[in-house]
């Protein structure tokens, strides 16, 4: 995952539009039931005749308005050659439905893998469209609801890698939904459609805010590479004997043997490693989360280890795009419930099921 350069310029926000009425989100729930029931998810889908609809565009019902008045004149005057051009436009799209079906039908669409992003950003979906045989397809337009369609073709190769963006909400877990297929090939009379969910999942990380300087410890670097600050665990060594020391800071043995007053010195080692820690946060659970993302990338441009201790999750210091994304991760589940598993688990725990049955199976998620 790329850290776009503006991250911590704006806050975004989550961009996307909430206009439905409630009329709007009843039928949208129905109509949710009954796709699921037809098409249920699944990491891989072939589409056939189940799982395509068909219907005429626009552009289709006005060239079934004009046949129709063409056919009117045919019958009207008994002229043959406009029943012959009757005729002739109602083959071509009869035949355009059969090729305007084929042009989805046989295609696999697979789920490959998802990038993460920050809250308000574009997440990116990537998903396989193969083929069988030497069929060609063409013009076909893949997108997420709302969000800026992709189009490609498969005539040379046999499968095709797609980048889709999906624009994020808050932190947390992002299902884009199910993922719109579509065609209007080869005349535009007809368009085919599908809507697959291929069960995809991301991790939207919180917004960093800049608020406030990074954790620090006091640390004294010496010559042997350790990181050490004065006290009185460890032995370090002899120093010059200075006004003001301790008559039990005296190293008696040395001034025995050489003459000359000696102070002992002593260490008391420190943990160089940065610790992220939620005490260390000031405000709200959000702004909390937001501070602890912005100090990751800070640390991570450092030089030293960093650690996170939250609440929910205490992940040793390290360093390195994986660690980074782990911390990232941790943060943007903080008290966030996957409702996609939570789901499933309720539908495989039935109805009768106890209550208490179920709370486990969401607090496992």
């Amino acid at each position: 995952m790329n850290i776009p350069d503006d991250l911590h310029r704006v806050n975004p926000g989550d961009r996307r539009k909430a206009t439905d009425t409630r009329y709007r989100i009843h039928w949208r729930q129905r109509w949710r039931q009954w796709i699921d029931r037809r098409l249920p998810a699944s990491r891989e889908i072939t589409l056939n005749q189940r799982n395509v609809f068909i219907f005429p565009t626009p552009a289709g019902f006005a060239f079934i308005g004009f046949l129709f008045i063409v056919l009117l004149v045919a019958i009207n005057f008994e002229n043959s050659p406009v029943y012959a051009l009757t005729f002739l436009l109602f083959g071509i799209f009869v035949v355009s439905i059969l090729h305007t079906f084929s042009n989805l039908s046989g295609i696999t669409l697979t789920a490959a893998h998802s990038e993460p992003a920050f809250t308000g950003r574009d997440a990116t979906f990537h998903v396989v469209l193969s083929k069988r045989g030497s069929r060609t397809y063409q013009c076909l337009q893949l997108s997420w609801q709302e969000n800026t369609p992709v189009w490609v073709s498969l005539i040379d190769k046999h499968e095709e890698w797609i980048a889709l963006r999906y624009r994020t909400g808050p932190r947390g877990y992002c299902d884009p939904g199910r993922l719109k297929v579509e065609t209007r090939y080869p005349i535009g009379l007809l368009r085919a459609w599908t809507w697959v969910d291929l069960d995809m999942q991301t991790v939207v990380y919180p917004h960093p805010v800049a608020a406030g300087h990074l954790p620090h410890t006091a640390m004294i670097s010496h010559d042997s590479g350790h990181v050490e600050q004065p006290g009185s665990d460890d032995f370090y060594g002899l120093r010059d004997y200075q006004p003001g020391d301790t008559i039990k800071s005296v190293a008696w043995k040395n001034y025995a043997k050489t003459g000359q007053l000696s102070a002992k010195q002593f260490i008391d080692p420190v943990d160089h490693r940065l610790w992220l820690r939620w005490d260390d946060t000031q405000g709200e659970q959000e702004q909390r989360l937001s501070q602890l993302c912005y100090w990751a990338l800070e640390a991570e441009r450092g030089h030293s280890e960093y650690g996170l201790d939250i609440p929910s999750a205490r992940l040793s210091p390290s360093r390195g795009q994986h660690h980074l994304h782990e911390l990232l991760r941790a943060l943007a589940l903080y008290n966030v419930v996957n409702t996609r598993n939570s789901f499933k688990a309720l539908d495989k725990s039935g109805p009768n099921s106890s209550a208490g049955e179920r709370d486990v199976g969401l607090a496992t998620q």
